[in-house]
């Protein structure tokens, strides 16, 4: 599937889910490569904005929730946050 919108994660994701992504075409740009431990969650969001990407921020397995906000028309349409819970 190819990529709708860049993603960035925060140091609470981890290598596997992030390889998941990238294995599934996905752009992914990762706090700790940009930013020392324990940056706060307000400079990983302006950071996230300022490259137009979406935040990803939780260590669950997300990668299904991804792939179903990829498939929708407009995914971010109804409102600027979407909060995407794992199923399970």
């Amino acid at each position: 599937m190819a990529d709708r919108f860049p993603l960035y994660t925060d140091a609470d994701i981890h290598g596997p889910v992030v390889e998941g992504l990238r294995q599934r075409g996905r752009d992914v740009r990762r706090a700790v490569d940009r930013f020392p431990e324990r940056t706060s969650d307000l400079t990983h969001f302006e950071e996230a904005a300022r490259l137009g990407r979406v935040l990803v921020s939780n260590d669950s397995d997300m990668l299904e929730a991804f792939e179903e906000l990829a498939r929708r028309e407009e995914p971010f349409a109804a409102y600027p946050v979407i909060h995407v819970t794992p199923r399970g």
